[in-house]
């Protein structure tokens, strides 16, 4: 082999990497490309609903229909507060 053969097949070699380099980044970046639009016709469609949600009044009624807590309820998570969550306000009870 001459000096000339060995210096073409480097050259032949690099190129081929370089091919490679290039077609695996424009793969990565056409992948991330299509990621990028399909979550922006996602955060469209989210705000689209959100959107006649709110102009049917939809969320209004969504929160109205949240129960919320009784006056029992309040009253537990007031002990529980006070006394930390660890029992330990039961333990009076059972003497």
């Amino acid at each position: 082999m001459t000096i000339a053969t060995i210096i073409i097949q480097m050259i032949v070699i690099t190129t081929i990497f370089s091919l490679v380099g290039l077609l695996i980044f424009n793969v990565i970046l056409s992948h991330n490309a299509r990621e990028e639009r399909e979550a922006r016709k996602m955060e469209d469609l989210v705000e689209r609903y959100c959107l006649r949600k709110e102009r049917t009044g939809e969320f209004t009624q969504e929160l109205e229909a949240i129960p919320t807590w009784n006056d029992e309820a309040a009253e537990r998570a007031n002990v529980i507060g006070q006394n930390g969550n660890d029992g330990l306000h039961y333990e009076d009870n059972e003497s």
